[in-house]
């Protein structure tokens, strides 16, 4: 199931509650980059390791780098005066005290990064209490984009950014990371088998690939990457259950 698929599934299940069966009939799984799926499926407190290994994937963090622990955190941090509330879709800190953001955007929008900017500052703020010095956490962010965001750049799909000065690295602490999915899969598609891309991260979104085409996934593939217990959350019998106040 798609994004489009999804979104007219959810309008037709809303309006016409009895039509679930039908859906069940006609897929296998949700579409799992919905908001309210989403943060069911990577943000489950039961189920800590899958969030592990999917930032550890989509960040590309291993070895003494990588995040053993992510503790979930309030998604939600209220404005002052007149400023906007800062809503996270997850966030949390991992077991040495470092944030980590993650964002799906769904549609494109030339804005995005300014949100994204704008929700790391309300997370920067909060990290520094009175009569504590300046010694800032290290911070990573990551957008899941749905949709191409990067037009002019076909042949990638991460963007990696960082502070620089004169072209060079300046501030370490600060990772912010987008992934376009949709854009992955065209690039996989047009290369040649032996010459795709080999990484933690590529292997973790053909997996999204096979859940959206509705594919059967090896158990073991399932295990090394996520886990075992994923391809049946990611069901539309079980994710409609429990989500479905987000559809």
């Amino acid at each position: 199931m798609n994004r489009i698929e999804y979104i007219a599934m959810a309008r037709d299940v809303h309006e016409h509650p009895e039509r679930l069966a039908y859906y069940r009939k006609k897929y296998k799984n949700v579409y799992p980059f919905s908001d309210g799926i989403f943060k069911m499926l990577l943000a489950n407190e039961a189920k800590p390791e899958r969030t592990v290994k999917f930032l550890n994937a989509m960040l590309g963090l291993t070895g003494e780098k990588a995040i053993k622990s992510y503790t979930l955190g309030v998604p939600e941090n209220p404005g002052v005066l007149n400023d906007k509330t800062a809503i996270f879709d997850i966030y949390g800190t991992t077991q040495a005290g470092e944030p980590v953001l993650i964002e799906v955007q769904q549609n494109f929008n030339t804005l995005f990064v300014d949100r994204l900017i704008y929700y790391t500052a309300h997370v920067i703020s909060r990290t520094v209490k009175k009569s504590q010095d300046y010694n800032l956490p290290h911070i990573y962010v990551l957008s899941i984009l749905t949709e191409n965001q990067f037009p002019k750049e076909r042949n990638t799909y991460l963007h990696h950014a960082q502070l620089v000065r004169n072209r060079r690295l300046y501030y370490d602490k600060l990772d912010i990371y987008l992934v376009e999915i949709e854009k992955f899969f065209a690039i996989d598609d047009r290369t040649l088998p032996e010459k795709r891309e080999t990484s933690d991260r590529a292997e973790m979104l053909r997996l999204f690939r096979d859940v959206l085409e509705e594919k059967e996934i090896p158990e073991e593939k399932l295990k090394r990457l996520l886990d075992k217990e994923f391809a049946k959350d990611v069901s539309l019998q079980k994710s409609l259950r429990l989500g479905n106040d987000k559809m």
